[in-house]
């Protein structure tokens, strides 16, 4: 006996809809997965009303997790300080999301709030005058996206005079980054540019801009090593590699260290300050390697960083809030000439002082020329170095009786 079948209809909507949906599946299983942005050389840049940027560092966490060093750099000129006791404050909240990359899942949501202090209303207004906030976080490792949120609470208002406030000023940051996986064995955490280095503690304040030049002429490298309990039954021998690499791959700058490591220590902290007053501007890798003398075992972290000696240098940097925190700024021909003076005789003084602009600032450029140590390179180091020398005595030593480089101080 024959059996009839029914067989839907292309018009059917039933089969209408499970065509679509099994379309839909394959359209989405075939799609290749998103990449993952290359961002690891750049920090997190923020918009809004205030401006900052974020960076994030790989360690060694518990049980398996990655401690991940959140940093936040913060020009003071984007805050409103207030008059407290003797000095001036601001007032900062900040939310910091962690996301899994790229699904978008909440994992998790931070709140902090700080009180950062300064000691006079200059160095609140300061040009280059920064606060660097660090926090780190237990995290698992993979990929993720960060968003902070970062308010100025003395913008908010009190009391009856919020209905007068303008709103809050804030800004958001929002990229991704990768908490790294560490394997057994020896491995290294990734490479921390630092701002300073507290010998005593071991302990480093974070550059989250990993720009480093005219203002900082010191970069300072942190990292933790990492060994396995099985290997630490009796003393370890390191070879460990310190280079600062050109774009070309070419060190610059390299410095070994012989380390000897106790029986029973598994993780132990490390630094090493580098000089790059005489590297010119553009970008470099800074590169750590450790060697166990006694397996031949290898691991390495690197990161990169920036050098920059005028406003002109930051041009390329992608991250670099142009407008209102540029780091560096060019000086004017008058400044140039007041900076000048000081180390001038009467006679030329003089001089200068009836020339127009233009001739001012050709005498000036002949006058560096002629005290240029190494006239083969694009950086005068003496002329940079007197004008570094000026910058801190004006924000140091000012005072109600003038500038501070007109200071005996």
């Amino acid at each position: 006996m024959m059996q009839s079948v029914s067989v839907p209809h292309p018009h059917d909507g039933r089969f209408g809809l499970r065509f679509l949906l099994l379309t839909l599946l394959l359209t989405v299983w075939l799609l290749p997965s998103p990449a993952f942005p290359d961002t690891d050389g750049e920090p997190i840049a923020s918009q809004g009303d205030v401006l900052f940027l974020v960076d994030a560092v790989s360690f060694l966490g518990s049980g398996g997790k990655t401690r991940e060093s959140v940093s936040i750099l913060l020009p003071n000129r984007e805050l409103r300080f207030v008059r407290r006791d003797e000095g001036y404050e601001a007032r900062i909240s900040a939310s910091i999301a962690f996301r899994r990359w790229p699904t978008g899942e909440l994992l998790s949501t931070h709140e902090l709030e700080a009180t950062l202090p300064v000691a006079s209303k200059d160095v609140a207004e300061g040009q280059h005058d920064l606060q660097v906030l660090q926090q780190s976080f237990e995290i698992d490792p993979g990929p993720y996206e960060i968003i902070v949120i970062l308010k100025d609470r003395n913008t908010q208002g009190f009391g009856f005079f919020k209905l007068f406030a303008r709103g809050t000023k804030e800004g958001t940051a929002s990229g991704q980054f990768i908490a790294r996986r560490f394997e057994e064995g020896l491995s290294v955490s990734d490479v921390l540019l630092a701002r300073d280095l507290n010998e005593e503690t071991g302990e480093a304040l974070a550059n989250p801009n990993r720009l480093y030049g005219v203002l900082m002429p010191k970069l300072a490298l942190y990292y933790e090593i990492y060994s396995d309990e099985t290997r630490t039954s009796e003393n370890r021998g390191y070879v460990v590699r310190h280079e600062l690499l050109d774009p070309n791959g070419l060190a610059v700058a390299k410095h070994d260290d012989l380390l000897t490591v106790p029986s029973g220590i598994t993780n132990f902290r490390r630094s090493h300050e580098f000089d790059v007053s005489a590297l010119p501007p553009g970008e470099f890798l800074a590169r750590v390697t450790i060697r166990e003398e006694g397996t031949g075992d290898s691991t390495m972290a690197e990161s990169p960083f920036h050098v920059a000696w005028e406003a002109a240098d930051l041009a390329s940097l992608s991250w670099a809030p142009k407008d209102r925190t540029a780091f560096l700024e060019e000086l004017t021909i008058d400044e140039e000439f007041e900076a000048l003076r000081i180390i001038l005789l009467p006679e030329d003084v003089r001089l200068l002082e009836k020339m127009t602009d233009d001739e001012k600032r050709s005498w000036m450029t002949v006058y560096w020329r002629d005290k240029d140590p190494t006239p083969e390179t694009a950086i005068n180091e003496v002329r940079r170095e007197h004008y570094r020398r000026i910058h801190v005595a004006n924000r140091r030593f000012k005072s109600i009786r003038g500038k501070g480089m007109e200071s005996d101080r």
